[in-house]
């Protein structure tokens, strides 16, 4: 039968791990990393690889890039040629704050053959452009077009390559791009996502938390092969259920890291905080031959949880391409 004399000491228990636990959240709040900017969050991109440049030219011939806007598109900061005429403003492509570095970087003549450009479709040219010739590659990665065309310029050779329409089909959407089978004009493009190396790096998320998380479990006292076998079951399915919600996340929305869906990501932390808390603290001592304190096992949930995430965090800063 329980009394009032052998409550106390449980109550107390608990109060000592729930004061801890809050005293821990408060101290590691101030390390989290999340920066207060004007323009915050993640900004869909489209890159796009080049292949057998050779085709079009010598080695090391210079070209230059753009993705045409369909019509009456939401286009970021951009503007057409016209919006351009109207507020009587010379033409310049985004990024560059004078006409001089602008020159230096996009010669005039690349420029005037860009704006001589007329799409049979009437897709627009917006004023952002890149030189691909030491990367072969065309990275927009600040708010491209919903709907567009690549268009490349080869000034040595004056020939223009334009792709079909293509839309977004991920927030950072990869292509390549083979000029050999350029044909009258066209160069089509390939869906090229990096799906290996998403997986790749999902797993090792995993691995690094469920390494984290289960050096924590020894220091908290969990030793049996019963309990750490749990405790390993318990991190898998919560990290696989957690990662695969993120990568569906990138993928589709953005991610990252200071920006405004970071929020969900906390949400989703949260909630595999209070899965394991209540998992631990109800079956835990189930799988000990040992007695072993309920409020322990949810206080270990939450520093193990508390850690991981700020290591997380601390790491995609540190290796953006891991996370």
């Amino acid at each position: 039968m329980k009394t009032r004399h052998n409550m106390r000491p449980l109550r107390h228990e608990r109060q000592r791990w729930l004061y801890g636990a809050l005293v821990l959240l408060a101290l590691l709040l101030p390390f989290l990393p999340v920066g207060a900017r004007a323009d915050i969050g993640p900004k869909p991109s489209v890159q796009i690889s080049f292949t057998h440049v050779g085709y079009l030219g010598p080695e090391g011939t210079r070209y230059y890039g753009t993705l045409l806007s369909k019509d009456e598109q939401s286009r970021g900061p951009y503007r057409t040629w016209e919006e351009t005429q109207e507020t009587e403003e010379p033409w310049m492509w985004w990024g560059y704050e004078s006409q001089e570095e602008m020159n230096q970087e996009i010669p005039q003549e690349v420029t005037q053959a860009f704006l001589s450009y007329q799409d049979p479709d009437g897709f627009q040219l917006l004023n952002w452009c890149c030189d691909c010739t030491e990367t072969d590659e065309l990275l927009w990665d600040y708010w491209p077009p919903e709907t567009y065309k690549l268009l490349l310029y080869f000034p040595k050779e004056d020939i223009f390559c334009v792709s079909p329409a293509y839309e977004h089909y991920a927030y950072d959407s990869y292509y390549t791009a083979n000029l050999a089978r350029y044909d009258g004009g066209t160069v089509t493009l390939e869906r090229d996502y990096p799906y290996g190396d998403e997986l790749a790096n999902l797993v090792v998320r995993i691995v690094l938390t469920l390494v984290v998380e289960m050096g924590l479990a020894l220091l908290f006292g969990y030793r049996e092969k019963r309990l750490l076998g749990f405790i390993a079951l318990v991190n898998g399915i919560t990290q696989v259920g957690l990662n695969v919600a993120l990568n569906a996340m990138d993928y589709t929305i953005g991610i990252a890291p200071g920006g405004f869906h970071i929020f969900s990501f906390y949400a989703l932390e949260l909630a595999v905080l209070v899965v394991e808390a209540v998992l631990y603290g109800k079956l835990l001592p189930r799988f000990s031959e040992n007695p072993q304190s309920r409020a322990k096992a949810v206080f270990y949930a939450i520093v193990a949880n508390g850690l991981s995430c700020f290591l997380g965090l601390r790491l995609a800063q540190w290796l953006p391409g891991l996370f």
